[in-house]
Order: structure tokens, then C-alpha cells, then sequence
């Protein structure tokens, strides 16, 4: 059924994708910034769910051909990890994105804070059982701090992490603000 019309022929109302142009265009006015002056459209390219990424993905490439400016694409768990570095004080801490990857897995990425301020990861991005998760920390050592949607999704599996890991109930998902960062 084309998006838009209601199973009766009625209009439904339109959900965030049938949107998605308009927020954008909202988002720059309200920055005051018009979009020939972008120097460029970045893109989260996951991990994340597949129809989430592919209208991301399929709408910033067209913005940046429209616009003539290059397409930049960046880790969703990098992003969510500038997130959770920016409400994190623990300059030397371990800071571990996890997203709910659905089917009892996380996607999780490992970063530190570099010199420069920004993130390095230390580990490679990975899916995994969230039982498995304190393996990897553990690895790693030190403290860690912790955020993201599969906090909710997999408390009860994650309540078995250290007392050296800190949860933060959020952010949850990464922020496109995030994304200058990277």
C-alpha cells in the first residue's frame, strides 16, 4: 500500500519516513543556515536496523548529490560513543556503546578518550550475547561506562556486568550532532 493511504483509502498519518525531507529542511531553518551553505552530509552507517539505515543512508546521498557536497558516513556506535564521552567525566574510563541488534545481541563498539580529545576505538565493533559482554570489558580493563538503547532491552542480562561498569540511562541512540565529531 503507498505511504500515506489508510487501508480504507483514508489518509494516514504520516510517520517520521514520509517526513524526512521536512524535518531536515525544519532543522536548517531553525539554524539559520541554508543548506548550499552545508559543506558536506554525514550519515550514520550503522550498526542499526536495516529500513532505518537504508532511508538514512538513500537520503543523505541525495541531499549531497542534489547539493553537490560530499557524503560522509560514520559508525552509529562512534556517534553514540561521543554521546556517552560528553556526559562521562572519566577521562581514562573505557566508553562502551550497545545497541540492541534484536534476536538477544548487542551491537558494541570499545572506545578511549585520545590526547586530541577525540575517540579511538580499541577494539573492533562486534555483535554479541549480552552474557558475553563482560568478557570483553573485562579484556580491556579498567572502568567502563555503558549507554545505549540495549540497556533497556537487556538489563536484567547486563546486571551481571562489574561493579566497575557504570550504566547511564542515557543517550540511547547516537545524536546527529555526534556525527561532527567523526
Amino acid at each position: 500500500m503507498p505511504s500515506g493511504v489508510g487501508a480504507v483509502g483514508t489518509a494516514a498519518p504520516p510517520t517520521p519516513t514520509d517526513r524526512v525531507l521536512v524535518l531536515c529542511a525544519q532543522v536548517l531553518a531553525e539554524a539559520g543556515v541554508a543548506a548550499a551553505e552545508l559543506t558536506a552530509i554525514a550519515v550514520g552507517a550503522g550498526p542499526g536496523s536495516f529500513t532505518g539505515l537504508r532511508i538514512g543512508l538513500a537520503t543523505g546521498k541525495g541531499l549531497a548529490y542534489a547539493l553537490g557536497k560530499p557524503l560522509w558516513l560514520a559508525s552509529s556506535l562512534a556517534a553514540l560513543a561521543y554521546d556517552l564521552a560528553a556526559v562521562t567525566p572519566d577521562d581514562s574510563a573505557l566508553l562502551v556503546p550497545a545497541l540492541d541488534a534484536r534476536r538477544g545481541e548487542l551491537y558494541v563498539g570499545c572506545f578511549r578518550r585520545a590526547a586530541d580529545a577525540r575517540l579511538a576505538a580499541v577494539a573492533d565493533e562486534r555483535v554479541l550475547a549480552p552474557a558475553a559482554l563482560a568478557d570483553v570489558i573485562a579484556g580491556l580493563g579498567g572502568r567502563a561506562h555503558l549507554a545505549g538503547d540495549a540497556l533497556a532491552t537487556y538489563g536484567e542480562a547486563l546486571a551481571a556486568l562489574p561493579t566497575t561498569v557504570v550504566r547511564h540511562a542515557s543517550p540511547r541512540t547516537p545524536s546527529a550532532l555526534s556525527l561532527i565529531h567523526i
